[in-house]
């Protein structure tokens, strides 16, 4: 995974030759750009498990220049991340593609960047739905993203097109046929209609776990706001 020891590294600053004032400024960016590359060298050094991952197929290094990172996951390695880290934001940042026409980790963008730049995974990452054991930022992160592509892609593909006269009460007001809201890194709620919800929680090795999402998950009586409850027959 690491570069090419002997390739340069290309950094551009602007020079204003007119004053003087520009000098400590290029020295600030210039600590600036290496203390980016030591972040993610070091999260890339923290890494084992990934390597393993790369080499049974489920991983590829597509680049690392020493500024980013970008690596294929997923189905045929189809799906694409690209891993910086931001001096000025202090956190390492994401970006997701691939092949397809979208790469549904966009929609966790947030949530994952959380969970990556957490204190807490300065030595460790939860990966996935809560499964085994902790690993290396990297490895949990790649783990992670294995693991949910599927389903959430899966669940991306619902209509979001709004229609009219879904709600009697109002019929000229158009309704979102299908709403995905984001909780965390593994967790989705599913919203229908303004008026049914689904909470899904993506587990281990491409499973989930979904629950009427009507219900507080704190009082299992209390509906959420004008939400209702679904009519699922009961196994007798």
């Amino acid at each position: 995974m690491i570069p090419d020891v002997e390739k340069p590294v290309h950094f551009v600053y602007e020079m204003a030759l007119s004053s003087e004032d520009h000098i400590p400024k290029i020295v600030d960016n210039f600590l600036d750009d290496w203390a980016s590359i030591a972040r993610l060298f070091v999260l890339v050094q923290k890494s084992g498990w990934m390597r393993r991952m790369e080499s049974s197929g489920l991983v590829a290094v597509k680049s690392y220049n020493w500024k980013k990172l970008t690596l294929n996951y997923g189905p045929n390695r189809s799906a694409i991340v690209t891993i910086t880290y931001s001096i000025s934001e202090k956190c390492f940042k994401l970006s997701f593609g691939g092949a397809t026409s979208h790469n549904p980790h966009t929609l966790l963008r947030v949530h994952i960047e959380k969970l990556l730049n957490s204190p807490i995974n300065n030595g460790s990452f939860s990966g996935g739905g809560g499964s085994g054991g902790s690993t290396s930022p990297l490895d949990g992160l790649m783990k992670l993203l294995n693991e949910t592509y599927e389903p959430l892609y899966s669940l991306t593909k619902l209509p979001t097109t709004p229609i009219l006269k879904a709600q009697l009460n109002r019929p000229q007001i158009p309704v979102a046929t299908f709403i995905l809201i984001p909780q965390s890194p593994s967790h989705v709620r599913i919203v229908y209609m303004n008026t049914y919800c689904l909470d899904v929680h993506f587990q281990s090795e491409g499973l989930v776990s979904v629950r009427d999402g009507a219900f507080s998950l704190f009082d299992k009586t209390h509906v959420l706001g004008e939400l209702t409850p679904m009519q699922i027959p009961k196994v007798i």
